[in-house]
């Protein structure tokens, strides 16, 4: 017995208190956990650093893209484009786009017609002047007529009123005017109208 007591205060005496294992797995899991969070910290924080350095890049690239593919002049033809539609003695719209710093003065081009899935010039070439002047970054439009298109229209509004002839172009019916809207829509769907030999006359610096 004296044995067994006198172990028992030596050990009391070291002031050894046992701590159970599930501590030191929760102390260095918790320990381990803070290192992880904060290498995840650190990479999210490099991956936005490299997001804002790329960014003008990125930004700059796709405005050179962009840039590249609308600078300059254009000019083209059709029978109506976004919402803008010609009376049908005029039925052909002709826009100049000016995306560049300087004004042009006027631009000159023929004017193509093709039946829609055909490859033969039915029109022939028309030569066209747009002498109105287009500020830079601007467009102007106007509405033009071609021969083969005047002959068409009149032979259309033949048949549809046999009265064609007697007609007052100042007061049309509400007949007529859908007659015309028809024809309109007839020359869009029948045929296709494109500019070749474009040029353009600049202000000089």
């Amino acid at each position: 017995m004296g044995d067994k007591t006198s172990n028992f205060r030596r050990t009391n005496s070291l002031n050894f208190y046992p701590v159970s294992t599930s501590f030191w797995a929760k102390f260095s899991i918790s320990d381990s956990s803070k290192i992880a969070t904060r290498k995840i910290v650190k990479m999210k924080y490099s991956k936005i650093k490299n997001k804002k350095i790329l960014l003008p890049f990125l930004f700059t690239f796709v405005f050179s893209i962009v840039a590249w593919n609308y600078y300059g002049i254009h000019m083209h033809a059709s029978f109506g484009k976004n919402g803008i539609s010609c009376p049908i003695e005029t039925p052909i719209l002709l826009t100049v786009e000016n995306y560049t710093f300087t004004p042009v003065l006027r631009a000159y081009s023929e004017l193509e017609i093709f039946q829609t899935g055909r490859s033969s010039n039915v029109g022939g070439w028309k030569p066209l002047v747009f002498d109105i002047r287009i500020e830079p970054f601007t467009s102007r439009s106007i509405c033009t007529s071609h021969e083969f298109f005047t002959n068409y229209v009149a032979k259309r509004q033949q048949e549809e009123d046999p009265d064609f002839s007697n007609r007052d172009p100042k007061k049309n019916t509400t007949k007529e005017v859908f007659d015309d809207m028809k024809i309109q829509k007839e020359l869009s769907k029948e045929f296709n109208v494109y500019l070749s030999k474009k040029k353009f006359e600049m202000v000089e610096k």
